[in-house]
């Protein structure tokens, strides 16, 4: 699928040298400067072309310590959250390509214990076909989370869940099938995910900065902490114990490591173009361990991750050779924008930068907003409640999520999209509100 022509090669990369011409990087060092004055983003964002690092800048804040804000460098790490799961993807399909698996083998051959294990494939867990719950979604989940887990623990509570659908009748995300795959490369290699992924992946790549996770260390480790806004100050987040999404969710990195594991992905120096072809084949929106992704109208395949308070997206363009990583430990900003913005300044575009008013509401009317919502077409109650000067919003079983004041009782979460638009009933108290999350709209009424 990748292999060209060499007048087609030739042309692409002259093509990505009038790119890179045109690309004004002061623009974009201008973008992250206004997100980073609005505290609106910290991270690292990187582009790489025709195998070279055009752009690489951090902003923000790694840590808070007793003398108050550390910013990051270009070393700094954070987690990467689900863009682990392209890693695990990419060491599956070496082993498809020794022999040793087949895309075709039944989870049976490890796990017979999962709900219709002797029914799902390597396949179907690779491209979120395999209908096996999402460990994530538990009510339960968040009991646990930061508390280390046995691999016999996370599989106790696998096998006890139901299955979401019948293996191959449909696609939809789950975080157990790469748990699952990241066991099945321990049992496959006899050595852990960690010095297997060091072994295939970051030590033929010479990396220094990305590696299995473990407890966050700022100073000694030179590890981003992730932070959450509530209203007036930096807070720290939780921190998941990197023992429970595994292969899931388990990886740090930096944002230049992350084009270079993606440019090598796509270069054939992981994986043979047989192998790149099979995960590349999109079904549903799914490839294996990767997605599609426009980028400024063009082909491109990546993935988003997010854990804890940390975000991160990855997206490589073939036609152009172009990588985009953004990692970020702080985001009250849709990093999707990001990424499309990193990629209007790479193809010349003149950059707009984003203005963000400050409203101010005060105690009484946030806290007349406060209370459980429930909705006919959604299926969670949602609870409204206020944390200092911040409002959030909590679906049941689910992480709580802090929401920005737009005006006009309108309240945004920009790095999910979603849009709460609160309405007073006949007596003039808050009753009601609209969600809008992309294509999905629902309304929901106080109880």
């Amino acid at each position: 699928m990748f292999k060209r022509q060499l007048l087609a090669i030739e042309f692409v990369l002259f093509s990505a040298a009038i790119f890179a011409q045109d690309f004004n990087t002061q623009q974009l060092s201008n973008y992250l400067d206004t997100l980073n004055a609005h505290q609106r983003a910290s991270g690292a964002l990187a582009l790489r072309a025709d195998g070279k690092l055009l752009f690489s800048k951090s902003i923000g804040v790694r840590n808070t310590d007793e003398s108050g804000n550390v910013a990051p460098d270009d070393k700094t790490a954070f987690r990467i959250g689900s863009i682990s799961k392209t890693f695990t993807a990419v060491m599956i399909m070496q082993l498809v390509q020794k022999g040793d698996v087949s895309l075709d083998d039944p989870l049976s051959n490890w796990y017979p214990s999962v709900p219709n294990a002797a029914n799902i494939t390597i396949k179907q867990m690779l491209n979120h076909s395999s209908g096996i719950y999402s460990i994530t979604s538990d009510p339960e989940y968040l009991e646990y989370m930061e508390t280390a887990q046995t691999h016999e623990q996370m599989l106790q509570r696998i096998y006890e869940f139901e299955p979401a659908f019948a293996p191959g009748t449909k696609h939809s995300y789950s975080n157990s099938n790469f748990v699952l795959l990241g066991y099945i490369l321990e049992k496959e290699t006899g050595i852990s995910y960690a010095q297997l992924v060091e072994k295939k992946i970051t030590k033929p790549l010479k990396f220094k900065r990305t590696y299995y996770g473990g407890p966050i260390d700022p100073q000694g480790q030179n590890e981003a902490q992730s932070y959450e806004w509530d209203g007036r100050r930096w807070i720290p987040s939780t921190e998941t114990d990197m023992s429970i999404p595994h292969g899931a969710g388990s990886m740090v990195s930096t944002a230049e490591d992350l084009t270079t594991f993606i440019t090598a992905l796509f270069s054939g120096k992981l994986i043979g173009d047989d192998q790149l072809s099979q995960m590349t084949t999109v079904e549903d929106g799914y490839g294996l361990g990767i997605f599609p992704i426009d980028v400024h109208g063009k082909e491109g395949f990546g993935h988003n991750g997010g854990i804890d308070d940390f975000a991160a997206v990855l997206v490589y363009v073939p036609e152009d050779d172009l990588a985009i990583a953004f990692t970020a430990n702080v985001v009250r900003y849709d990093i999707d924008e990001m990424r499309a913005v990193a990629a209007s300044a790479f193809y010349g575009d003149i950059l707009e930068m984003p203005t963000f008013v400050q409203v101010d509401l005060s105690p009484e009317y946030l806290h007349s907003l406060e209370g459980t919502y429930k909705s006919e077409t959604f299926p969670l109650p949602i609870e409204v409640r206020t944390n200092g000067a911040q409002l959030t919003a909590q679906a049941e079983g689910q992480p709580e999520l802090p929401l920005e004041p737009q005006g006009d009782d309108v309240f945004t979460l920009e790095r999910a999209g979603i849009v709460m638009t609160f309405s007073k009933d006949e007596s003039g108290e808050f009753c009601c509100f609209h969600l809008e999350q992309g294509q999905f709209v629902a309304d929901f009424k106080k109880e």
